[in-house]
């Protein structure tokens, strides 16, 4: 018998007066209509509050909080819901009009702890098919399966993941509360996959992903490389804490840091803000400290690791010759 699951969502808002219209009318015109909408307004200082407002629809909840950060509005959010399964989604994306729709048939065919599915990203009115490399994944899912995969593919996004709710209110008791400047889908996500045990994957496009100008022209920092560090240094706490932490997932948080963190590096290094003090900052970071033995071509390809080289080994002389690196070879 077909069940009509409750299903939540999500939805941490901060400044979103432009888009956040869009999302609540892509929930609104769903096929599926069992679902409640929480909306946690961050302190927002433009009229995002009064845009939500517009919409008179009893399934949708709005709570004020003065600004605390994304982190603290999602779990704040996640403690609300009240459905079967929760999906944390963005305020400037939308929903495909059948995703929750293909959510409910997927949990109805065989209640898994979550449902993931594929996604679009679209910047300057194109949207483009986004590959989760769920191919990769065995015919069966182990738990380290299931969490070595989000890891070595960075497919550590909230939104194109719906979770059991009692799953997602566990993990994110263990997320961590700080405010951080890059990466808190992969602080939240990898507690709740502690206690994720089954997934149903779904090859169908759910979700479009906006790609703003923020996001193409970013401002990097060297505090996105320490949180970045940080945050791994949590999650491989986490996982030992839960007796999770394989060799093979403590190798890919480690690669997976690296590349994060190299990342940013880069960008520092040809905006021309990679200073001599961050280079002596860079080696007290605590994963990124022990990760050296990670630094090898076959893990992060030999543009990295040469550039590896001159930041680990404090060459900040041969800064202008990273610099044509990263130049010629991206």
């Amino acid at each position: 018998m077909y069940r009509q699951v409750l299903i939540s969502i999500v939805i941490p808002m901060y400044n979103a007066e432009k888009y956040i219209g869009q999302m609540i009318t892509s929930i609104i015109k769903q096929t599926y209509e069992n679902w409640e909408l929480i909306i946690i307004d961050d302190g927002s200082s433009d009229r995002s509050y009064e845009v939500c407002k517009l919409f008179d629809d009893q399934r949708i909840i709005i709570v004020s909080q003065e600004n605390q950060g994304q982190m603290v509005a999602r779990i704040n959010g996640i403690a609300q819901a009240h459905g079967e399964y929760t999906l944390v989604v963005d305020a400037d994306d939308y929903l495909e009009t059948n995703c929750l729709e293909k959510i409910a048939d997927a949990v109805n065919e065989n209640r898994p702890d979550m449902v993931f599915f594929e996604y679009y990203s679209f910047f300057d009115g194109k949207r483009n098919r986004q590959e989760c490399h769920f191919s990769d994944l065995p015919e069966i899912y182990s738990q380290d399966t299931i969490i070595n995969y989000i890891i070595k593919h960075w497919n550590h996004q909230l939104w194109n993941k719906a979770i059991k709710t009692e799953l997602l209110k566990r993990g994110s008791k263990e997320a961590i509360k700080e405010k951080v400047k890059i990466n808190g889908d992969y602080a939240l996500v990898m507690p709740v996959m502690c206690y994720v045990n089954s997934i149903k994957v779904l090859d169908d496009m759910l979700y479009n992903y906006r790609v703003a100008n923020s996001s193409i022209s970013h401002t990097y920092s060297f505090q996105q490389i320490t949180d970045t560090d940080y945050i791994s240094s949590n999650i491989v706490d986490l996982m030992k804490k839960h007796g999770l932490l394989t060799k093979e997932i403590m190798d890919n948080i480690y690669i997976a840091n690296l590349h994060m963190i190299l990342l940013i590096a880069n960008q520092l290094v040809t905006s021309n803000t990679m200073s001599r003090s961050m280079f002596a900052e860079l080696k007290k970071l605590n994963i990124y400290k022990e990760s050296a033995e990670y630094e090898r071509i076959e893990y992060i390809g030999i543009r990295n690791w040469i550039l590896s080289k001159i930041y680990r080994n404090n060459m900040y002389l041969l800064l202008p010759m990273a610099k044509k690196i990263i130049k010629n070879y991206s």
